[in-house]
């Protein structure tokens, strides 16, 4: 009996020490495995965040026009070669960065990439996305040369977000829309607008983002102009800024506005925002963006614009192919007397 019970002892500490062993083992490969993981993530992740679809202008006179294609920091990508495999598609393209963008922070933008996918920029990996559908940006400055770069974009087959997004098909894995952005080593990151309307003056907070891609101080005066619907400039202000290294700072502007004229869908008054970087002796860049002056609320089940209460008639509407059979379009819902409109799809262009 003690020979059964020795021998049953001796196979239990046998089988622990060998469970420890392997757990070690694992443990051990794990720690290996995040090790290169975390170098190679330290290479290739390089999606910057979130931000609003901005588009910097080289003037005044080009952002106030507004046309993202007149912007000469700013190149759409579209002349793409296709490459599929049962694995990935891979789409190819040959841009050329002019001299201009030299000393300038180079941006890949995309939008509507129809599953995970990733970018490379002269045959160096140079990021990676989980989720294409959204706009996605990825800073390629250290990897753009002077004149012609090769950029691909290989969207991957079978990915973990795939999990999550079972809704779509991904049968023919395509890219929305993609360009090419430029903006100086200190830029404008985003903003941010809240607006009100109270007893006709309009309330209105600005937060300016900037980012610095530099290691020194550098001294900048950022400011902002906002210009009403006919043109005329009703507020504008400007604050001195001196970055830290590679800093991302917050400037705040508070306004009012008297005699305001309100956005609602009887009146749909559109004021523009003009933000700006001065730094070395002249205007880097200018960054445009169309708000509206209002208050919404809600009560009692209802919606309220201004405090009225506005009933919500909606149907399903979605591009028509061009400009101005779409602006067409939307015409005649208003003139049946529908106010809101739900669009099906996914990118759709700008104008909606």
């Amino acid at each position: 009996m003690n020979r059964i019970k020795s021998a049953i002892i001796l196979a239990i500490a046998l089988t622990a020490i060998a469970a420890m062993a392997a757990a070690q083992n694992i443990v051990q490969n794990s720690v290996h495995n995040m090790s290169v993981s975390a170098h190679a993530n330290t290479k290739t992740d390089i999606k910057l965040a979130p931000r609003s679809p901005l588009v910097p202008y080289h003037s005044r006179e080009a952002a106030l026009e507004g046309d993202p294609n007149a912007s000469q920091w700013s190149i759409g990508l579209a002349d793409w070669k296709r490459e599929a495999a049962a694995e990935y598609t891979r789409y190819s393209a040959r841009v050329k960065i002019p001299r201009t963008w030299d000393g300038r922070a180079v941006i890949l933008r995309t939008e509507g990439v129809t599953a995970s996918f990733e970018v490379a920029m002269n045959g160096k990996a140079a990021g990676y996305s989980n989720s294409g559908m959204a706009y996605a940006e990825f800073d390629l400055t250290e990897y753009a040369r002077q004149d012609y770069n090769d950029i691909s974009v290989t969207i991957y087959s079978n990915t973990a977000a795939l999990e999550v997004e079972n809704h779509r098909s991904h049968d023919n894995p395509v890219i929305g829309s993609a360009a090419l952005i430029s903006q100086p080593l200190v830029r404008i990151r985003d903003f941010a607008v809240e607006t009100s309307v109270e007893r006709g003056t309009g309330w209105l907070s600005l937060a300016i983002m900037t980012q610095s891609h530099l290691r020194n101080p550098k001294d900048c005066v950022v400011s902002y102009e906002l210009i009403s619907p006919d043109g005329k400039v009703v507020a504008q202000s400007s604050r001195e800024l001196t970055t830290k290294w590679m800093s991302a700072d917050t400037l705040r502007f508070a306004v009012s506005v008297p005699d305001v004229k309100r956005w609602n869908h009887e009146t749909p008054h559109i004021y523009t925002i003009v933000a700006k970087i001065f730094r070395e002796g002249r205007f880097t860049e200018y960054i445009p963006a169309k708000i509206g002056f209002r208050s919404v609320s809600h009560g009692n089940g209802c919606l309220l614009i201004d405090g009225v209460k506005v009933p919500v008639y909606n149907i399903v509407f979605g591009w028509q192919g061009d400009y101005a059979s779409t602006e067409a379009g939307l015409h005649s819902l208003k003139g049946r007397g529908f106010n809101c409109v739900t669009v099906p799809g996914y990118p759709q262009p700008d104008c909606l």
